[in-house]
């Protein structure tokens, strides 16, 4: 059962219009160009980003409904699209392929912490095992990025960031903040504005470590 506030939310004739604008861009530029179809999944990724996601107002009851509904793909293929489309460029896209592209941001996020949104990758110049990433298969890039994961396994907890990072990613709109702790002290970046207030109750919610 929604609440009075959620209710309203759902009533919000101006989240409405937006919902229309967005979703009217994203099927102008389908099936189009390489620079209209980084268009596409930026302005899907404003949609699943909003707080209160955009997609409520078209009736669809949580993201991968309306990517399947919308555009005809699974949620993990489209979160993928709205990765690469926000850190890559139309020319990348073309030079290497959308899934090595994907993978490398992969590799990067496990080596150093989630990517905020927007935040441009020179791919031709990521490094790994002294090779240049986009001449190496997409196999070897995933073998790599597990083992950077299984390395991270050894390393100290950071209690604080896990707890939040966790909780972050069960929001689509906070789904790419990072979250950074050392010396006692932890950091966010990529908080979106329109979602600040969600980020805030969100960080309150959230059961810390003593």
């Amino acid at each position: 059962m929604k609440t009075p506030r959620e209710l309203a939310v759902r009533e919000d004739p101006k989240l409405k219009a937006l919902w229309k604008k967005l979703v009217a861009r994203v099927h102008a530029y389908e099936k189009e160009s390489a620079e209209q179809w980084d268009v596409e999944w930026e302005t899907v990724g404003a949609i699943l980003d909003h707080s209160p996601p955009l997609y409520a107002f078209g009736g669809h009851r949580n993201a991968a409904e309306f990517l399947k509904k919308e555009l005809g793909v699974e949620e993990r293929v489209g979160r993928a699209y709205v990765r690469v489309a926000r850190h890559a460029t139309p020319e990348d896209e073309i030079a290497f392929g959308i899934w090595k592209l994907d993978a490398i941001i992969g590799f990067l996020e496990a080596t150093h912490s989630p990517l905020a949104g927007g935040v441009a990758i020179a791919f031709a110049k990521v490094k790994i095992g002294g090779k240049r990433a986009v001449d190496l298969s997409i196999p070897a890039i995933k073998a790599a990025t597990k083992s950077a994961l299984a390395g991270k396994k050894s390393q100290p907890k950071t209690a604080f960031r896990d707890a939040l990072a966790r909780t972050f990613a069960k929001h689509g709109e906070l789904a790419h903040v990072a979250v950074h702790e050392a010396n006692g002290k932890t950091s966010f970046h990529g908080v979106p504005n329109a979602a600040l207030r969600t980020f805030a109750e969100i960080v309150l919610e959230t059961k810390l470590p003593r």
